[in-house]
This record gives C-alpha cells, sequence and structure tokens, in this order.
C-alpha cells in the first residue's frame, strides 16, 4: 500500500469536572484521495473509481496525574 493524502477537519472539547479527571469529544471528517482500482482478472482490466468519505468520534475521561497539586520539578 502507498500512502495516501486527502482532508481531515474536526472539532472537538473538553471540559474538567474534577481537579484530576476531565472528559473529552472529538469529532473527525476525513476525505481520503479518490483512487482508482484496477480488476486485472475481470474482462480484461476492468477499472473502479474508489471515493470515500468517513467520519470518526472520539469520546474518553482523561486522569491527571498528581491531582490538583502543584507540579513537581526534577533538581539535579
Amino acid at each position: 500500500m502507498r500512502p495516501e493524502s486527502g482532508l481531515d477537519v474536526g472539532v472537538g472539547g473538553e471540559w474538567m469536572f474534577a481537579p484530576n479527571f476531565s472528559l473529552f469529544i472529538e469529532w473527525d471528517h476525513i476525505v481520503p484521495k479518490d483512487t482508482t482500482v484496477v480488476f486485472a482478472n475481470l474482462a480484461g482490466g476492468t477499472t473502479a473509481e474508489v471515493r470515500r468519505d468517513l467520519d470518526k468520534l472520539l469520546v474518553g475521561i482523561n486522569w491527571r496525574f498528581g491531582g490538583g497539586k502543584s507540579p513537581v520539578y526534577a533538581r539535579y
């Protein structure tokens, strides 16, 4: 397979509901580059144009290390 280019647009948000927990949601609309596929074994080489649009929805919970405490810095 070869890498394909295309378009990816989306929107998302995050809400912190506790000192170390947050909820997030993200929606992406992905439009890869159109591809032509050749079926060599069918009737002397049949071609087909492949067009795809994909939608992706992510929902999740994040946990932040350390809670509401001040950050820890490494000292050398």
